[in-house]
């Protein structure tokens, strides 16, 4: 469940006339369990959703909503450790420690919810003390504010900031990272629900009406066009990533084409043998796509785990992307 996700979650709280806080991790050190950023919400029948220290901590917080609720004002500044008896109590016995902010929602929801309703992605820029927040929707490199370095990491790595001597946050609530694959083969029915259950979007394209149906794929969003006839309406970009699997160089091999020559995505993987990836840069060669650009290429897919049955292939696949997407 990602940041938006949550969001939602507690739109529909809202509008059924809950009061609503939100905890937000705001610092962490050592090996805390969960990043700076993830969000935590509360309504006032004490239900949750989200994770801000994948259960060590979150009934301490829960707890400390009640607070909120009989004063929405009021803002806390929460610290966990190994060292914190009340920490430990409730089972945080990672090492490290934990900085949460908590605080009311109610007033904050009723200026987001227009963006969230569109699911415009943003990086939130938050005054914790005043409540203030101010939404970015996209980089502006000519802009001089002192948080513009911030909100260029949060577009780019998905990095939330907290500026402590300041008390401001800056948070990216940004849409999933999306992943275009070629091919309803075997493979792609194992591959696509683990990239499902990791928050990643999947868009399957297969022109082919045999392999690509419903009942094969059920609840896919499946497209019956060509790569290159269906990829020219979509904005690919930082945040896409294309995975090849059809084994049809008229398939695979033009979107492989479109995604370079677009400067797109932060993974491009291709199924196949060694000799077939020459193959696919010679066709690449052809269409003037500089070799720098190909050597982008993950060929062949997957990272070396010894599997062979589709179904560890397809682990290996995602393996593979969450490195891509985390050390490049």
């Amino acid at each position: 469940m990602t940041n938006l996700d949550i969001f939602e979650k507690a739109l529909s709280w809202y509008r059924s006339g809950h009061k609503i806080a939100i905890g937000t991790v705001i610092e962490t050190w050592g090996s805390a369990p969960r990043p700076v950023g993830s969000l935590i919400v509360i309504n006032d029948n004490m239900e949750f959703e989200g994770s801000i220290s994948g259960g060590c901590v979150e009934s301490a917080v829960i707890a400390s909503a009640e607070a909120i609720f009989k004063d929405p004002s009021k803002r806390l500044f929460l610290d966990y450790g190994i060292e914190d008896e009340e920490a430990w109590a409730v089972g945080l016995t990672c090492g490290g420690k934990l900085k949460i902010h908590l605080q009311s929602l109610d007033a904050y929801l009723a200026s987001v919810e227009p963006h969230i309703n569109t699911l415009d992605e943003g990086v939130y820029i938050r005054d914790l003390t005043t409540g203030f927040f101010e939404v970015i929707r996209s980089i502006d490199l000519s802009n001089t504010s002192e948080y513009q370095n911030y909100v260029v990491l949060a577009f780019a790595e998905d990095k939330a900031t907290y500026l402590s001597n300041r008390a401001i946050f800056v948070q990216p609530i940004l849409k999933n990272y999306e992943v275009y694959i070629t091919g309803a083969v075997h493979v792609a029915q194992f591959l696509i629900p683990i990239l499902k259950n990791l928050n990643f979007d999947v868009t399957l394209i297969d022109p082919r009406p045999v392999f690509a149906t419903q009942d094969r794929f059920p609840n896919v969003n499946i497209i019956d066009q060509y790569p290159q006839e269906f990829l020219v309406s979509k904005h690919v970009h930082h945040r896409s990533a294309l995975i090849t699997l059809s084994h049809d160089s008229k398939i695979d091999n033009p979107a492989v084409e479109f995604f370079l020559r677009h400067g797109a995505g932060f993974y491009i993987g291709c199924l196949g043998s060694k000799k077939t990836h020459e193959k696919r840069v010679a066709f690449l060669n052809d269409q003037n796509i500089h070799d720098k650009d190909i050597e982008k290429i993950h060929a062949p897919i997957g990272l070396d785990l010894g599997g062979r049955s589709p179904s560890e292939i397809a682990i290996s696949i995602a393996s593979e992307l969450i490195k891509t997407k985390y050390k490049g």
